[in-house]
């Protein structure tokens, strides 16, 4: 019996950290699919402690360091005898992202993930040589080298959990901050800068469409992904409801054959 009991309370205990790594144990205003966008508060609670505030995190600004594409050396795994193995990645575009936060307890914030306005994920503190634009005390900033250029960036907070997000926030690049120095090119005559500048123009044009044709797809991505974790919890909890019943249902078998003998 005691072996019997000893299993089924690990089984109960695994149930109960599985849903965890799913869930998490820190919450925000709203609901995790809740789309942040630059400027709003965003604020966390421990769920399991009477929704105890946590700490207040805010996006300030976002930055472009460099439009041009770069390459940074990155692991990539390790060989037969256990040695690193190392590759070059090309990057298109290098983003400064400014933001607060106040801490209300020790807990901190564990990882930030950014992504591109076409989804490719970012590598955060990228080791290429950049020019980080200063702040004013109490900001902090974020340095991430994205694979596609583009006008928004998404970042995700992982306060608690593993696989889920605590907060999904969409940052508009509002503007360009250009390198210290570029070089100067030729004089072109007044038509020819007209019609270059019309070019770029309906370029950016048409860079704005997809990115908001890559946005909706993004979002329609995010929730379908929302509702599978949603499944997978209510199946998880179907799994400790019926563990549990039996469990009890166990325990109440056996109390029956003791007072019967």
């Amino acid at each position: 019996m005691k072996k019997s009991t000893c299993l089924c309370g690990a089984a109960l205990v695994l149930l109960l950290l599985l849903s965890s790594c799913f869930a998490g144990n820190t919450i925000t205003d709203y609901a995790r699919n809740h789309v942040y966008q630059l400027g709003d508060v965003i604020r966390f609670y421990d769920e399991r402690n009477d929704r105890k505030p946590l700490g207040v995190l805010t996006f300030a600004a976002v930055h472009v360091l460099s439009d041009e594409a770069f390459t940074v050396r990155e692991q990539d795994g390790k060989d037969d005898q256990g040695k690193p193995v190392y590759k070059d990645v090309t990057y298109n575009q290098l983003v400064q992202i400014d933001y607060t936060y106040e801490a209300f307890t020790k807990k901190k914030i564990n990882r930030f993930a950014v992504y591109d306005s076409a989804g490719g994920k970012g590598a955060l503190a990228p080791d290429t040589p950049h020019s980080a634009i200063p702040v004013e005390t109490g900001v902090s900033s974020l340095i991430a080298a994205l694979p596609a250029a583009g006008n928004t960036v998404r970042v995700e907070v992982f306060y608690s959990g593993v696989f889920s997000p605590n907060a999904i926030v969409n940052l508009a690049i509002e503007g360009y901050s250009l390198p210290l120095e570029r070089p100067t090119g030729p004089v072109v005559d007044p038509q020819e800068q007209l019609r270059l500048e019309m070019e770029r123009l309906q370029a950016q044009v048409e860079e704005k469409q997809q990115s908001i044709q890559s946005l909706g797809e993004q979002m329609q991505s995010l929730n379908a992904q929302m509702n599978k974790k949603q499944n997978q919890n209510t199946v998880l909890i179907i799994l400790l409801s019926t563990v549990s019943s039996v469990f009890l249902m166990f325990l109440w078998q056996q109390f029956r054959n003791r007072k019967k003998s």
